[in-house]
């Protein structure tokens, strides 16, 4: 069964994280590149905002799933979604490769390229605000 309070609980904190990240949206490159702590701030909440869709994925997967879902990895979790018609194809895309881009900074993070930092993170505020709208649609749907 959908457990709507760990799915509105997990909204939250994207979308408090979503809110955070707004602060730095208004500054320059040269600005988040200078400063160590703001970008290693932007770095961690892009992160977190990327896992915590994919709780809520997995969560949906696994509830509303036939149990053949074919997932290897955070990418594949958005693109699932589509199948559930929660959003679009578009949307799954834009948001799949923001989970990729969140793996290299996991896992590549001494080569990771500030201005592709800078761009990410005004894509990651577009596509989770749209993320979130449309999995609260989904929830009131089934009700």
């Amino acid at each position: 069964m959908l457990d709507r309070i760990f799915v509105k609980r997990k909204l939250k904190m994207i979308t408090e994280d979503l809110d955070c990240l707004k602060e730095f949206r208004d500054y320059s490159l040269d600005d988040l590149a200078k400063d160590f702590l703001k970008q290693a701030a932007v770095e961690r909440m892009l992160e977190r905002i990327v896992i915590r869709a994919v709780d809520i994925n997995n969560h949906i997967i696994i509830e509303k799933g036939k149990g053949i879902e074919k997932i290897r990895g955070y990418a594949d979790t958005f693109k699932e979604l589509v199948n559930f018609k929660i959003y679009s194809q578009d949307l799954a895309k834009k948001l799949s490769e923001d989970a990729r881009f969140r793996n290299i900074l996991v896992h590549e993070y001494n080569n990771v390229d500030k201005n592709l930092i800078h761009k990410k993170m005004k894509e990651v505020i577009d596509d989770f605000n749209k993320y979130s709208a449309s999995i609260l649609k989904f929830l009131t749907k089934e009700k």
